[in-house]
């Protein structure tokens, strides 16, 4: 009766992109597990072979060629980084070409953080009931979110987002957050590491308050109340860059800090703006060749509440009252 015997054969195998290819005797076969290719000794030259070293004969085929040219030795990187390879790596002994150009050509992403909502021109004294702040995290070849920090002027309040700050009032002095979060180390690509465990910082968000400037026709003007009730306002209250403090334009085609709009039957043109900033510049009478009128206005001084009866603070105002209401519609421009 015939013996039957069943054999198992295995040869060796590994993780290129781990250990790289090991050195085969001649007609050892090695097996990579991760990339799927099959590798052969190539033998000695004392047995003959063209080149000694291993072949890829799988999936490539055998012959060997530039693809499947290995590393004999360890070589590593000295003095500079290649990619996403910072000095010190080392391309193992059996990396293949194909391998090697893999690992050069690596380029590793860095994380990032963004904090929201960013506003913009509060009018000082707007108390906003409810800021919910909130973060974006960018991962890239970073690792995963580890732990969250939120400051409000300098100072930690919360640990987890998004987070909620109740009844922020705008006042004279910013407002600053900022968040920080810490991150693992980020997954090996092509056997390369991640991007090593770390922490990040966000942009910052101020919250300041500020002024307004006031303009309107036909309108009281003797007291704060009045002013904040003219129909009209701007947030340019500094000094206008576009012309210097004669109303002379330093730019080819300056810029107003706003533009009224006089309706037919306006019986008087106003503005009114914070005294920190110096007399008005100029009032250009568009429709008049932009002649300069700001002679026909009288300045006064009315102190001036911010939003929700902020503390008041001086400010210029600037009235011209016609002899007769205007009969046209007119656009004044102001440079303050």
């Amino acid at each position: 009766m015939a013996i039957i015997e069943i054999a198992k054969i295995q040869v060796r195998r590994g993780e290129e992109n781990v250990d790289g290819i090991p050195a085969l005797e001649g007609g050892e076969f090695a097996w990579t597990v991760d990339t799927q290719k099959l590798f052969i000794g190539n033998g000695t030259l004392a047995e003959g072979a063209p080149e000694t070293g291993v072949t890829q004969i799988y999936p490539s085929g055998g012959g060997g060629g530039a693809g499947s040219a290995l590393l004999e030795n360890n070589v590593p990187v000295v003095g500079t980084s290649v990619g996403a390879i910072d000095a010190g790596y080392t391309f193992l002994e059996g990396t293949s070409f194909t391998n090697f150009v893999e690992l050069i050509s690596t380029r590793l992403s860095s994380p990032s953080l963004s904090l929201t909502p960013a506003y913009s021109n509060l009018e000082i004294g707007t108390v906003i009931a409810n800021l919910t702040l909130d973060i974006t995290f960018s991962q890239q070849n970073a690792g995963p979110e580890l732990a969250y920090r939120l400051y409000k002027d300098a100072s930690e309040i919360s640990n987890a987002h998004p987070y909620t700050d109740t009844s922020v009032e705008m006042t004279e002095v910013a407002i600053v957050y900022q968040a920080e979060l810490d991150y693992d180390d980020g997954a090996p690509i092509n056997g390369i590491p991640g991007i090593g465990a770390g922490t990040i910082t966000s942009n910052s968000l101020s919250y300041i308050g500020l002024r307004k400037a006031f303009y309107d026709v036909s309108a009281p003007v003797a007291t704060s109340a009045n002013i904040r009730a003219l129909s009209n306002y701007s947030w340019n209250t500094g000094n206008n860059s576009d012309v210097n403090s004669g109303g002379l334009p330093l730019v080819p085609a300056p810029t107003p800090s706003f533009t009224i709009t006089i309706p037919i039957g306006a019986t008087s043109v106003s503005f009114a703006y914070p005294a920190t900033s110096r007399s008005v510049a100029s009032v250009l009478y568009q429709e008049l060749s932009n002649s300069e009128v700001k002679a026909n206005f009288v300045e006064t001084s009315v102190s001036v509440e911010g939003a929700n009866a902020y503390t008041p603070i001086s400010y210029r105002v600037f009235t011209y009252t016609p002899v007769e209401p205007f009969s046209i519609e007119n656009h004044y421009k102001v440079f303050i």
